[in-house]
């Protein structure tokens, strides 16, 4: 099977720059390599585990804030969901208008670790939510605490189906997505079941607890980008760019005569020759979406 061909972008490789000519945007894990392949999908795996951590966490405010507020403010319905009406827009501006603008200077794994760590700071502030509603500790604390919490997610969420995506296969994206999802799923179900027993002693804990779930959501994403940057199609990039493959010769000069034109001319032709053969090693592609790969450098 052949990967996608991508023309002028360089986003889902996290490589921070355009490279228009040399990406291969989903790549799928049945290229030939194998380690690509087991690199793939030990990706995905990880990536599940980040929507598992994420939405546990998640569910200690999702499920109990509500009890939470009636315990420490004597709030009642109407008061709770006016607060997460406010939260649910708070979050569609973020997506509408910060989203796009933090995912074009962080990429996508930069947004699902900045997504968690947010997040996790957000839901630590609701554990020291101990004041009367008119005191710091008590509503503005909370408030801040709800807009971190809505922030990150607004973030998270979305990149973190952008990364599940590059990694799948177009024939498997619906599985992939759908497993994640599952992930989630599950995560709802057992969450209520800790953060239950621990509210009984503590209305606090819980959401301090699920601090550390969400930082392990982080540290598994850093872990993902880290294993990204060895992906197959990150060593042609880096060889690209730190000149180990030997570099097109110069350019000739007007004066140079024409054998030396054509002694140059051999050695480029030779180089690219080369390198064309290295997309098809790693990616198995034919030569023809090689050539639409590499585009302008290969005309």
């Amino acid at each position: 099977p052949a990967a996608s061909p991508a023309k002028g972008t360089s986003g889902d490789l996290e490589t921070g720059e355009s490279s228009k000519g040399l990406i291969v945007t989903n790549t799928t894990p049945e290229v030939a390599d194998k380690y690509a392949s087991f690199a793939y999908t030990w990706q995905i795996r990880l990536l599940w585990c980040v929507s598992f951590f994420h939405m546990f966490a998640f569910t200690a405010l999702l499920y109990f804030f509500g009890l939470f507020t009636f315990d420490q403010f004597g709030w009642d319905s109407l008061q709770v969901g006016f607060c997460w009406m406010l939260v649910a827009m708070f979050q569609v501006m973020i997506q509408v208008f910060a989203y796009p603008k933090i995912q074009a200077r962080l990429n996508k794994h930069g947004g699902c670790m900045f997504g968690c760590f947010v997040s996790s700071f957000g839901i630590l502030l609701m554990g020291f939510v101990t004041g009367k509603p008119s005191d710091f500790t008590g509503v503005p604390l909370m408030a801040i605490s709800l807009a971190l919490g809505a922030f990150g997610n607004a973030i998270l969420v979305p990149s973190l189906s952008s990364v599940l995506s590059r990694y799948a296969s177009q024939s498997t994206q619906g599985v992939t997505l759908g497993v994640a999802q599952a992930s989630e799923a599950f995560a709802r179900t057992c969450g209520p079941l800790l953060w239950g027993g621990i509210y009984g002693s503590s209305r606090h804990l819980p959401f301090r607890i699920a601090t550390g779930f969400y930082l392990m959501a982080g540290v598994l994403m850093y872990v993902v980008l880290y294993r990204n940057q060895r992906l197959p199609e990150h060593q042609i990039i880096r060889d690209d760019r730190s000149g180990s493959q030997s570099p097109l010769p110069e350019q000739p000069h007007e004066d140079a005569s024409l054998e030396e034109k054509m002694q140059l001319l051999v050695k480029e032709n030779q180089m690219l020759k080369a390198k064309l053969r290295r997309y098809q090693e790693v990616f198995n592609l034919d030569p023809g979406e090689v050539f639409e790969i590499m585009g302008e450098k290969t005309t």
